[in-house]
């Protein structure tokens, strides 16, 4: 097949099919785009021609007017949908009768009409074909460096130079790229790990202020564009739920809906997913139930040491964690001396390995961890090397000690000793070994922190602001040696209450705000000394340590200050009892 060019208007009659350049305007005539369009008229004084294209697009004309030099004939691909000129019929052209072109001749094809039996023979003018359907000669386009034009290389290394600097910009994370931000070499490195894990359960537990917010909404992101139909639930505390939206919305460009009612999340089942806070997860059974209803593809707990300390909203987003296939825990960074809130927060990221009745296993896992850690790099090192199955066993012989009632742990190093005289064999099982106690014994191995002592970067220097302190009045000094008092001695009479740290957290901020807000205060507790409630007014304390809404906020405070009153006798300052 060769496409003929231009031979004179002898050789073009109205209703042929022409190649036409799109960007006609051009003065160097090198084309970039072509479109396949009928001749509709000649004009042989201008040497100009009008072509038509079918099919409507959008930024393209429908008509335009040409020159003569700019046109090919071309012919139209095959398996093309057609229809019929004379009478709009449907119709397939097949392929073409002819490879050649004859001047001033139409070019035919064999095409199947819908609907009627046997194929025809139609010529190119009583066609009706998409402008996208041109099928020119390839050599052609070669020869006239349409596919690699040289006045193209300098605006094209433009562009490649742009995009390597973008993508080395992004740490190579196509998700960053179009994202209103620029990552630290930490983030990048906590991204990239946990977008490389085919298990997508961590703990993001950076200090505070080093991105783990940032770090999760790159993760989503990166998710995804793998999965498009990953919907994700995100669960933080009421104070962060409007941050988490408007993050995503002004740096990723992705809209999850704030829900606060059970109707919210049926409204919200086509949105990529959805933002929630803890406190209504906790409080609210109907808004719980349809939660656990729906399908998600990925969890983000936002400051789960909270979580942690709220029996109800643990228990929920325990459940949550165990039905969802991807997990990212964002907590401060946990620290092993509380060893029950972190045995807590892993079972969160790996109910199935974890579980917080079994306190005394984690603490003795704790107490071997050095030496397993130590034993383990050993062993990998082993594996780096030329591999000796009898080095590998020996070395293993302590873990198999430490460890001795894990049975599976046991057959994997009986089959090693089995397959010695296999290198292979043993090699592979080695192996999977180590991967075994890594994702089993290695209590950090889905704990990713970060610390700004290790952190060779400069970040936001923290300092505290004094310029607004004073020295109180006399009489603002007197108040609050009586409130600390009175405070103090209240600790220490409640202290197993669950709700105490509360009460006197509240009494110091209100202190520490205005004058105002500390009378509030004083005024709720004397009006509640004077007409308490009925012991079956009173909330449920686990569910008062939650915080609310703003609007929601005012009337906790108030229960939290009007609570314990079934309890001894008020404290009275100044007396022992």
């Amino acid at each position: 097949m060769e496409a003929n060019s231009y031979e004179g208007t002898v050789s073009l009659i109205p209703g042929m099919y022409v190649r036409v350049p799109l960007d006609i305007e051009r003065t160097d005539n090198n084309f970039r785009e072509y479109r396949i369009g009928q001749l509709y008229s000649l004009d042989e004084v201008a040497n100009t021609a009008t072509i038509r294209f079918h099919g409507h697009v959008d930024d393209e004309q429908d008509e335009i007017e040409c020159p003569l030099d700019y046109l090919d004939r071309c012919f139209i691909l095959p398996d093309t949908t057609c229809e019929l000129a004379h009478n709009g019929q449907q119709g397939r052209i097949l392929y073409r009768c002819s490879d050649d072109f004859l001047p001033g001749r139409f070019a035919e094809y064999f095409v199947q009409i819908a609907d009627v039996a046997g194929v025809v023979r139609l010529r190119e003018s009583d066609l009706l074909v998409q402008r996208n359907r041109q099928d020119y000669d390839p050599q052609a386009q070669l020869l006239r460096y349409e596919f690699q034009q040289p006045v193209w290389k300098f605006p094209r290394d433009r562009l490649i130079e742009a995009y390597s600097e973008l993508h080395n910009a992004t740490f190579g994370l196509e998700e960053l790229v179009g994202a209103r931000l620029m990552l630290f070499a930490h983030q990048a490195e906590v991204i990239a790990r946990v977008l490389a894990d085919t298990i997508c359960r961590y703990i993001l537990a950076d200090e505070v202020g080093l991105g783990k917010t940032i770090e999760a909404c790159v993760i989503l992101k990166g998710l995804r564009r793998r999965y498009p139909r990953l919907r994700v639930l995100i669960i933080a505390p009421t104070t962060l739920v409007h941050q988490w939206h408007n993050e995503m919305n002004s740096k990723f460009w992705i809209d999850l809906p704030l829900i606060h009612t059970d109707n919210d999340v049926v409204k919200a089942s086509d949105a990529p997913g959805c933002i929630l806070c803890a406190e209504d997860i906790a409080t609210d059974d109907a808004l719980w139930l349809e939660v656990r209803k729906q399908q998600w593809g990925l969890l983000i707990v936002d400051e789960a040491h909270h979580v942690v300390k709220q029996p109800l909203l643990y228990q929920r987003v325990h459940y949550l964690s165990s039905e969802i296939a991807r997990v990212l825990i964002l907590s401060a960074t946990p620290i092993q001396r509380y060893k029950q809130e972190y045995l807590s927060l892993l079972a969160l990221v790996n109910p199935e390995r974890y579980q917080r009745e079994n306190f005394a296993d984690f603490a003795h896992l704790l107490e071997i961890q050095q030496k397993l850690l130590k034993r383990i790099a050993i062993l990998t090192d082993i594996l780096k090397h030329e591999f000796n199955p009898e080095d590998f066993l020996d070395e293993l012989e302590p873990i198999l000690k430490l460890l001795k009632g894990d049975q599976e742990l046991f057959l994997l190093s009986q089959e090693i000793e089995k397959q010695a005289h296999q290198q292979n064999g043993s090699l592979e099982t080695a192996r999977a070994l180590l991967a075994y106690l890594g994702e089993n014994y290695q209590i950090e191995r889905r704990v990713i922190r970060n610390r700004r002592a290790h952190l060779n970067i400069a970040l936001p220097v923290r300092k505290l602001d004094s310029s607004f302190s004073y020295t109180p009045g006399t009489i603002e000094a007197e108040t609050l040696d009586i409130l600390y008092e009175y405070l103090e001695r209240y600790a220490r009479l409640f202290a197993n209450h669950p709700l105490t740290a509360e009460y006197v957290r509240i009494w110091m901020h209100a202190s520490a705000s205005s004058p105002r807000a500390l009378l509030d205060i004083v005024e709720t507790r004397l009006a509640y000394l004077v007409t308490p409630e009925t012991p079956s007014e009173h909330e449920d304390p686990q569910r008062l340590l939650v915080s609310g809404t703003p609007r929601q906020e005012y009337d906790r405070i108030k229960k939290v200050v009007k609570s314990q009153l079934e309890w001894p006798p008020p404290i009275t300052i100044g007396s022992d009892s």
